[in-house]
């Protein structure tokens, strides 16, 4: 697809991990660092083995009188299958038509910011929100790609 990107926008054609432990909660945002340690521990606690990048949706925009994130974290594992309480286990996750930003500094700030990048670069095209933001956190760098599929 060819389109207008806003700076530091750019286009994906798909996403895919496969054996993902996935858990989706809702928590005030001051909770996220206890949430997220939490699901790795438990998967580690499991004897699971991750193999690829953690990342999580947010699935709403917390604003206003409403603060709470609806969050769902998932876990790229080694095993073709694992139980583990409240969470429920895929064997393949594709999300297809995105485009993504990274930020590597000042997260909690910057990220408003890429948000808008991406719902500009949508906007400009004429092109409809298909997805909730993903977050691919690469803690080795410092960085978090920020993605979202459109409607094509």
């Amino acid at each position: 697809m060819s389109y207008k990107a806003a700076e530091g926008v750019s286009g994906a054609e798909v996403f895919e991990v496969r054996n993902v432990i996935r858990y989706r909660s809702t928590f005030p945002g001051e909770y996220f660092e206890s949430e997220l340690q939490n699901f790795t521990q438990t998967i580690a606690a499991k004897g699971a083995h991750a193999v690829g990048p953690l990342f999580y949706s947010l699935n709403n925009v917390p604003s206003g009188e409403k603060l709470d994130m609806d969050v769902e974290f998932f876990m790229p594992v080694e095993e073709n299958y694992i139980d583990i309480p409240g969470a429920e286990f895929s064997s393949y996750i594709e999300i297809n038509n995105l485009i993504l930003t990274t930020v590597n500094h000042d997260f909690e700030d910057e990220t408003p910011r890429a948000y808008q990048r991406l719902l500009d670069t949508l906007s400009m095209n004429n092109i409809d929100v298909n997805t909730p933001f993903y977050h691919v956190l690469y803690p080795e760098n410092g960085e978090v790609v920020i993605f979202l599929g459109y409607a094509y």
